[in-house]
């Protein structure tokens, strides 16, 4: 049994029970991303953090709100193999640390086309838009956003962002993601 976000969560597949185990931070998507709001009441991505990050807490029965580590201090980054984005409209997607990590990277040097991505994401969890299916794994999808591709796929109803990457890189990196990380390897058929 897992509770994540005072939700009870059981599930039978080890695949999704690796993939929920994984999850170990929340509202790491707005913290990074750039908004410039005019109207600071209206925005809805701007949050206000209570207390600690919020954590998985995986079959340790400790249910408290208090960190893991007692030298951690309140909203400490936390890397990831896996992060969930939360907020309204993004309750089912998940990034690998991969995803993240370029998310971040983005933020940082070209913030257009990060606001791109993000738009690509909020597409993507509204279900409007899926992409191409990638050659060779079935179950992924890669979308086009500028010189970057977005590789996703959804396990159990919730969308996995395997991997976003620039169009030279993307598919030497997402392979060696598909050798390496235990939770995408089944999906490749």
């Amino acid at each position: 049994m897992l509770l994540l976000s005072q939700q009870e969560v059981v599930h039978q597949s080890p695949l999704v029970k690796g993939i929920i185990k994984a999850v170990t931070a929340r509202d790491d998507f707005y913290s990074f991303l750039p908004f410039n709001p005019t109207n600071q009441i209206d925005n809805p991505y701007r949050r206000q953090r209570i207390g600690f990050n919020q954590r998985s807490l995986v079959n340790t029965g400790n249910t408290s709100s208090k960190p893991l580590n007692k030298k951690a201090q309140p909203y400490d980054k936390i890397t990831t193999s896996i992060t969930t984005i939360s907020g309204d409209l993004m309750e089912n997607i998940r990034l690998t640390k991969q995803a993240l990590k370029q998310l971040k990277k983005l933020n940082k040097s070209d913030k257009n086309t990060a606001k791109k991505i993000k738009s690509v994401l909020l597409s993507l969890d509204s279900e409007n838009i899926t992409g191409e299916v990638l050659q060779g794994y079935s179950s992924f999808f890669k979308i086009r956003i500028g010189k970057f591709r977005l590789i996703h796929t959804t396990i159990d109803g919730v969308l996995i962002v395997a991997i976003i990457e620039k169009r030279e890189t993307v598919y030497k990196t997402f392979k060696h993601l598909m050798e390496e990380s235990d939770f995408l390897r089944p999906l490749h058929k």
